[in-house]
């Protein structure tokens, strides 16, 4: 896998993507702005953390939410650009939102947005999160592959 490494001295700075709301939480409508890829639990933490190793901590908008503050129940919601999502096949148990429909809630980048918090945030250069880069992180450690007959 290559990545392309931020140049040296370049901050790692969230800016504020239109779609995310000034001060609270709000809802957005998927498939207009991003989709999103929902993976639960301790899985969807090792998910993040193994796009933060391959992106130098520029994986893009990561969403989090724990009512209850344990890993093992944390919802993680990975930004991707539109049709993306729906572009693929994904493992069992994760769940793709793509459609007008369904909407997401994003949480301000600062302020009091609980249960959400921003795992990752969008920042310049990664304002989406990459769906080839997260699908292949959730097939490599889950060891599914989206080929039938599990090839």
């Amino acid at each position: 896998m290559t990545v392309e490494l931020p140049a040296v001295g370049v901050p790692h700075v969230a800016y504020q993507a239109s779609w995310v709301p000034r001060d609270h939480i709000e809802r957005r409508p998927a498939g207009v702005d991003f989709d999103a890829v929902r993976v639960t639990g301790l899985l969807g933490l090792e998910v993040a953390c193994a796009l933060d190793v391959a992106t130098v901590r520029r994986s893009g908008p990561v969403i989090r939410e724990d009512p209850d503050g344990r890993d093992e129940t944390a919802e993680l919601l990975f930004l991707v650009p539109v049709g993306e999502g729906l572009a693929r096949r994904w493992p069992p148990g994760v769940r793709v939102f793509g459609f007008p429909t369904q909407a997401i809630r994003v949480p301000a980048l600062w302020g009091n947005t609980y249960p959400l918090r921003w795992r990752s945030t969008p920042t310049r250069g990664a304002e989406l999160v990459d769906a080839e880069l997260l699908h292949r992180a959730l097939c490599e450690i889950t060891t599914w592959s989206p080929l039938p007959g599990g090839t």
